[in-house]
Parts: structure tokens; C-alpha cells; sequence
């Protein structure tokens, strides 16, 4: 592989585990919190962890919202999501790279 890819794909890489093991910690403590016998609200760390979730993953939360406004009652694949989540981060992996090579000195 050329070195421009695979710098993109360790790029790509990294975001997308960062990003799948804060969505899965988040689900966790979510479904960690709905199994419990009283409500409590969301803590500020909580609701702050999952702002910088939906900001690094803009596109996947832009489709999951539509496609909750769409149907209600049905939820997105999480298959799907995965694969737009991996695309994201190829298309941030790539640009990173571009853009680095574009402004070398």
C-alpha cells in the first residue's frame, strides 16, 4: 500500500474506534441507567459525552434523526449505522491525509 494510504486508513482507523468505543460506553450507561428502579437525570458528563459523540459522527446522527422523523416507531440498523460511521471516518482518514500533503513542506 502507499504510504498516503495507509497513514489515511490508521487515520480512519483511530477515529472510528474512538468513536464506536464512546457510543458503546454511552449505550451502556444509558441502558445501565433505564434498568435501575429510580430516574434520575442525566448527568452533565453524561449529556456532554454524547454532544462530542454526535459532533464526530455528524452525518450518522444527521441520518438517525431523519430517519426517526420518518417512522417514528422504527430505529436504524445498527449495521447501517456502522457502515455510514466507517465511511465518515474514511472520508475524514482521506481528507486529513490531503490535506497534510497539500501544505508539506
Amino acid at each position: 500500500m502507499k504510504p498516503i494510504h495507509s497513514q489515511a486508513m490508521n487515520i480512519a482507523a483511530t477515529y472510528f474506534l474512538l468513536c464506536a468505543c464512546l457510543a458503546v460506553f454511552l449505550w451502556f450507561t444509558a441502558f445501565g441507567t433505564a434498568l435501575s428502579d429510580s430516574y434520575q437525570p442525566d448527568p452533565l458528563w453524561f449529556t456532554l459525552l454524547t454532544g462530542v459523540l454526535i459532533v464526530l459522527q455528524a452525518p450518522v446522527a444527521g441520518v438517525a434523526w431523519l430517519w426517526h422523523r420518518s417512522s417514528p416507531s422504527g430505529h436504524m440498523n445498527i449495521l447501517l449505522m456502522a457502515l455510514l460511521a466507517g465511511g465518515w471516518s474514511l472520508l475524514l482518514g482521506y481528507g486529513v491525509c490531503f490535506i497534510k500533503s497539500r501544505y508539506k513542506r
